[in-house]
């Protein structure tokens, strides 16, 4: 399969679906997701747009950290606020989340929250780089090559 030109898509295909299984398999029983919070690097705004627009699509509500930060309020209290709102974490991995001390600290409370089991955790590497952290290295991540992929992803995992 590996030696033909399409053979490396179609490894990653099968290797996504089996990883979005496990994901399933590991949040059964929590139900349908109502609120996520989307973790991306401002590196990676395209596949934010993407995103936001899939899940807003199927009625889902899509937080970012950086619109939830007011005039009036300490940034870190407000991205910890809005990870507590929602019951989903989706993690955007690249090389330039690696990079993002924002980023991070965000992880870190999702990692945190889906310890205690108040969040599912869905990681999605965009360019296949290393997952640094060691709890993150721990999640099953879908490779995401491209928006059809993410779009086929995500429907998969709320089916």
């Amino acid at each position: 399969m590996l030696n033909d030109a399409e053979g490396v898509e179609r490894t990653v295909e099968i290797v996504n679906r089996l990883t979005v299984d496990r994901v399933l398999q590991s949040t059964s029983g929590g139900g349908r997701p109502k609120t996520i919070f989307v973790s991306v690097a401002r590196q990676d705004a395209s596949y934010a747009s993407a995103i936001a627009g899939i899940l807003k699509g199927r009625g889902l509500e899509v937080i970012f950290g950086d619109n939830e930060i007011g005039p009036d309020r300490m940034v870190p209290a407000s991205i910890e606020q809005a990870i507590g709102r929602s019951d989903t974490f989706v993690i955007m991995w690249s090389r330039s989340y690696a990079q993002s001390p924002w980023c991070y600290d965000e992880l870190d409370i999702a990692l945190s929250r889906e310890a205690l089991g108040k969040t599912k955790v869905w990681l999605f590497n965009l360019d296949d780089s290393p997952i640094v952290p060691a709890q993150a290295r721990k999640l099953p991540a879908v490779s995401v090559r491209n928006v059809h992929s993410l779009q086929s992803a995500i429907a998969d995992l709320l089916s």
